[in-house]
């Protein structure tokens, strides 16, 4: 997905026409990507909580997880707490079930500095696993790809998909690429992960969003700086047989 710089009401519009197409195509359970709604503009953040159509966003994609009968990995916005952390948000993704319900969700950990997240957001706690329609799992937020600490730990939550939303750079994708096979490997999980594309404001992303099998084979991989809805299908039996012949 492309991000359109303060395009709030624009992005939620891509997004939801996005899943719409998707769900009519037969997915079942949708990604997005990072801080899609309104990219990394913190010039802008004080404004955030203020917005209507941010204030209402998680209400838009339960009921449009309700109403398509879908799960939607909705990638992750600014949370701004109350009351804790000096205002500060958190880089928040969230997950809906197909009956609306928000049944996770997950504080980024590891914050960018080149983005400037370690100086006007806060870092999450904790990892998060959780039940899903795909089994035990995680989710993760882009940078959260360079500590496989975060990874092994929920693996040995019993994690078996790792559901990540990224904005990589473009000219940093081949490592994306690289470390997201290399975490499924280590955990013999299945790493599912969406990353926007295209130009925005001063920075450009990189597509190639992807899915990799807990051997490390891949599944698919998405052209490079392209917008667009993929499908694809995976084996829940892959997790208990490469575990079973790779212990």
């Amino acid at each position: 997905m492309h991000i359109v710089p303060n395009g709030i009401s624009k992005n939620i519009r891509s997004a939801e026409m996005l899943i719409r197409r998707a769900a009519n195509r037969g997915a079942q359970l949708i990604v997005l990507p990072e801080m899609w709604p309104a990219g990394f503009d913190f010039s802008r953040i004080e404004e955030y909580p203020r917005n209507e159509n941010l204030k209402r966003l998680a209400g838009r994609m339960s009921a449009l997880a309700k109403s398509l009968d879908i799960h939607i990995a909705a990638g992750s916005w600014l949370h701004f707490p109350s009351g804790r952390g000096k205002g500060k948000a958190y880089n928040r993704a969230h997950f809906f079930a197909r009956d609306g319900r928000q049944v996770a969700h997950y504080d980024k950990i590891h914050l960018f500095p080149p983005m400037l997240e370690d100086k006007f957001l806060q870092a999450g706690r904790r990892p998060n696993v959780f039940n899903s329609v795909l089994g035990k799992t995680a989710m993760a937020i882009c940078y959260d790809l360079r500590f496989p600490e975060l990874f092994v730990t929920c693996a040995r939550k019993g994690a078996e998909y790792f559901i990540m939303s990224a904005a990589w750079p473009a000219e940093r994708v081949d490592m994306m690429l690289e470390t997201a096979r290399t975490r499924a490997v280590e955990n013999r999980c299945f790493v599912v992960l969406a990353n926007c594309c295209g130009a925005t404001g001063e920075e450009t992303f990189g597509g190639r969003s992807c899915v990799f099998a807990p051997s490390g084979r891949s599944i698919f991989i998405a052209p490079p700086k392209k917008s667009g809805v993929y499908i694809l299908s995976v084996n829940p039996a892959d997790v208990a047989r490469c575990r079973r012949d790779n212990r």
